[in-house]
Parts: C-alpha cells; structure tokens; sequence
C-alpha cells in the first residue's frame, strides 16, 4: 500500500497549503512565455484531474477575459517598436500584443490554480490551519474560497434557465444580467450568513476543530519532493536563465541547457498534484483488478 502516500486531496492539509501558495507566487514571478505556457497546459491538468466540473463551468469565462486582455493590453499599452496598425491615433504594437497574451496565462493559470486550492483546501481543513489562532480570519478565508464555486455554479443555474425561456436578447446582454443576478444573490446569501452566525453565538467561545489531520510519513514524502523542486525553482526565478522583457524591445531568453533544466524541474512542480492523482488511479485500477 505504499502508492496510498501520492494523494494530494487526502494528504496533510499545511502540505496542500505550502504546495499551491508556492505554486501561485511562482506563477506571478514566471513571465517567460514557455514557462508562462507551460503553467496554463499543466493547471488545466490539474482541474481536470481534481474539480472537472467546476473548469467546464468556469473556462469559457476565463478564456473570455483572456481573449479581452490579449486584445486590450495593446491599446492600453502603446509601447513597441513593430506597429501592426493605428487605433485612434495610438499605435498597436506586437510586443504589447505578446505581452498581453503573456498576461492572459498568468491570469488563467491563477484562475485554474485558486480554483483547485479551494477543491483541495475545504473549509474544514483552512479551519484546522488556522482556526485555533485566527478564526476570523480563516473563515474569512474558507468563506472567499467558496466563494468561486459559488459564483461558478450560480452562473450554471441562471444559464440553464435563460436557455429556456425564448430570448431575444443577445448573448451579452444575457450574460451580464446572469452575472447581475449571481451578485445580487450573493449579497443577499451574505446578509442571511451573517445574521445566522450571530444568531447562533458566532465568536462568542474558542472555535473548536471539527476534524483533525495527523501529520503521517507519507506527508513528509510529499513535502520533501515539493520542497526540493521548490528550491530549484526558486533558483531559476532568481537568474536570468529565465528572463523575459516585452515593451519597447522583445527580449526572451533562449532556450538554451539551463533554460531547459529549469523547465524540466518547474514542470515536475507543477505536476505533482496531476502524477499523485495519476498514481493513485493506478492504485486503484490495479486493486480492482484483483477482486
């Protein structure tokens, strides 16, 4: 049974927790368009792998606002050397054009990622955290994480029901008022919270830890893999084997020997959650061979 260690869903939730912040931070550091391509291509694996349904209900909406910012960036940012064309008197440039498409993975892969953190790190597990010392701030915390698949399935809901009634409406007017209607219901759902958590004594005594998580050898196997590949990206994010400038100059470091070592250990990074869930499915697979 030594394959029940590779689960990242049921390993310790501090080991969940340091994984996907280091993941986030990187992310932000890591401009060079093949890392920054190589993080959307393996934080879509990942939600396939642990929230399925939740990245079907929310890609179309990300993809959307990264189309935007692709083709927004450049008239915002009018900086570059190769102009496509003109726009009211300010220059479209391809290095803004690049730069935006650079924007859009990082703000993808930030979407993929927060959404399977907060697959992963349920509120029960941000309350054993954090619970005992900052309960507000952790249920604070539990509370914005849900608050994704909260919006993603409230959106699911009003879409379907606008699919049948006959509209003739277009399709952006349509979704605006879906995403008028998920505002107003979250507002009105935290109002009822609030006052059911002050009804029923929230605050009052020391929070209490519904479950706990011991702290088993295969939790230590895990944080000792993400901490190496951590340490050697962070190496790589600190040189500039990985270095990358867009406006007025395109500047993008080669891939070169380094480059390609760094990528190789990022992608490991990145992967452990999709090889844990690979593994255990392996496991799986193989026990129900055996019955």
């Amino acid at each position: 049974m030594v394959l029940n260690m590779f689960d990242i869903y049921s390993s310790h939730p501090a080991v969940a927790g340091v994984y996907f912040t280091a993941v986030i931070i990187f992310t932000a550091l890591f401009v060079h368009p093949a890392f920054v391509l190589l993080n959307v291509v393996v934080s879509f694996a990942a939600c396939l792998c642990y929230c399925k349904k939740e990245m079907s209900a929310s890609t179309p909406y990300t993809l959307g606002f990264g189309a935007a910012i692709i083709l927004i960036n450049p008239l915002l940012n009018s900086r570059g050397e190769t102009v496509l064309f003109t726009f009211f008197g300010r220059n479209y440039t391809l290095q803004a054009l690049i730069y935006g498409a650079v924007l859009a993975g990082i703000f993808i892969c930030s979407i993929n990622w927060f959404t399977c953190l907060g697959k992963v790190l349920d509120s029960d597990k941000i309350l054993f955290l954090f619970g005992g010392k900052f309960p507000s701030v952790c249920r604070m915390l539990s509370m914005v994480i849900g608050l994704v698949p909260f919006f993603q399935s409230k959106m699911e809901e009003i879409r379907q029901v606008q699919c049948t009634v006959k509209n003739e409406k277009s399709r952006l007017k349509m979704s605006l008022g879906a995403l008028n209607t998920a505002f107003g219901y979250a507002f009105e759902h935290a109002v009822r919270l609030s006052f059911a958590m002050k009804n029923r004594g929230w605050g009052a005594a020391k929070v209490s830890r519904y479950r706990t998580y011991p702290f088993k050898v295969r939790d230590a196997a895990v944080f000792l893999f993400c901490l190496m590949r951590s340490a050697g990206t962070v190496v790589l994010a600190f040189s500039d084997a990985c270095g990358a400038s867009f406006t007025p100059v395109l500047q993008i470091a080669p891939m070169g020997p380094r480059q390609f070592a760094g990528a190789v250990c990022y992608v490991f990074f990145l992967m452990m959650p999709v090889i844990l869930k690979v593994l255990k499915e392996i496991q799986w697979q193989f026990l129900k061979s055996k019955i």
